[in-house]
């Protein structure tokens, strides 16, 4: 979702089904922003499996550049 020109917000909401192993629900929120030819992101991730260290919340950051 555009904020103006430069700056955008992003969501997204997804649920894993899987045969032989747990479910779960996936979710990140995140902004990004357009600098001097540079798309910069900062998106925080997270599930809701509890306990799982392969699926501990994450911020991450991205840093891209066209040409």
């Amino acid at each position: 979702m555009p904020l103006g020109e430069r700056m955008n917000l992003a969501a997204d909401i997804g649920r894993q089904l899987l045969d032989d192993a747990l479910d779960y629900t996936h979710w990140s929120l995140g902004a990004g922003l357009d600098v001097q030819g540079f798309s910069l992101d900062l998106t925080y991730h997270n599930t809701d499996l509890a306990g799982e260290p392969l699926a501990d919340a994450r911020l991450v950051m991205t840093a891209r550049r066209s040409f």
